[in-house]
């Protein structure tokens, strides 16, 4: 059976979401989802990586944990 969808910007928000909770990231943090090699990825816009490694670490996770959740719509 297959997973429910999500559009992008959904998935963006329910990331930026996740990871706000953490207090590990820049309040101002955005995330962008795309389709990457059969699957979507995201990708944190305008952060320090070395100044926030926590915050990347929580995208990445948060990203992983919903992407078995849900597929991204067209």
């Amino acid at each position: 059976m297959a997973r429910p969808t999500k559009t992008a910007s959904e998935l963006e928000q329910m990331i930026v979401a996740r990871v706000r909770d953490k207090m590990v990231c820049p309040a101002d943090l955005q995330v962008s989802v795309m389709r990457v090699d059969g699957r979507w990825d995201a990708f944190p816009e305008f952060i320090d990586k070395e100044k926030h490694p926590d915050c990347l670490a929580r995208i990445v996770f948060a990203a992983t944990e919903l992407r078995t959740l849900y597929d991204l719509a067209e």
